[in-house]
């Protein structure tokens, strides 16, 4: 049958092993993929335009002009929406047509566009919001989604069903269990040898260093 697991339970453990360091593999780069999402901005719909001293109304799908202090149009768009947010109104501007080297945050002022209308409203300094067609976190959810669905499809079909890596990894698993490993003893005794010989390598090179330290003070050629 196709798709299925490929000589369960052989060389069982190595699989299980393979698949979960393979799994942490495969999840810390899903991690650091919607990291680096966010460099990236989802798609612009408009701008959210908090209001300040307005006076007039402006309907939807009416056009505003977006200005600076000095009165210089910054860009243009088509009013989408208007809603009542907890320190004033806010306007959601679509369809923008931003001036040449200008950003529309930088706008300080609102007005209509249309001179019959006497719509004009102040911008709070730095509060004009880019508004996305969907929040980041989707677009970090579905980054490291991909990632993790295949690697999933990767871990299933070189642990489970491909035959030549599954043959590889269980004749690996019975070559684990020819390994003679050493008793507990033996590591013990073979880490105290290491550690005594460290021990005995450092004291010999320091007391070669003071020797010829002794000598080279005694002939003059250094100074210490």
């Amino acid at each position: 049958m196709a798709g299925a697991i490929y000589k369960p339970g052989q060389g069982y453990w190595v699989r299980v092993m393979t698949a979960c360091f393979v799994g942490v593999l495969v999840l810390a780069t899903a991690l650091w993929a919607a990291e680096q999402t966010n460099r990236f901005d989802p798609p612009t719909v408009g701008y959210d335009v908090p209001l300040a001293s307005a006076t007039g109304e402006v309907p939807i799908n009416s056009s505003v002009d977006l200005l600076d202090l000095a009165g210089d149009r910054v860009a243009s768009g088509t009013v989408q929406w208007e809603q009542q947010g907890s320190a004033g109104k806010i306007l959601r501007i679509g369809d923008i047509i931003t001036a040449p080297d200008r950003d529309p945050t930088e706008a300080a002022r609102v007005v209509a566009s249309d001179e019959a209308s006497d719509f004009r409203a102040s911008i709070p300094r730095a509060s004009i919001a880019k508004a996305l067609a969907f929040p980041r976190v989707y677009l970090q959810g579905g980054v490291a989604g991909i990632i993790l669905l295949l690697g999933a499809v990767i871990i299933y079909v070189y642990v489970g069903v491909k035959r030549r890596p599954v043959d590889f990894l269980i004749n690996t698993d019975n070559e684990m269990k020819k390994v003679n490993w050493s008793t507990r003893r033996e590591i013990v005794g073979s880490t105290w040898c290491v550690v005594a010989a460290s021990v005995l390598i450092s004291a010999l090179l320091f007391a070669i260093d003071l020797f010829f330290q002794a000598i080279f003070r005694g002939v003059g050629v250094v100074d210490i």
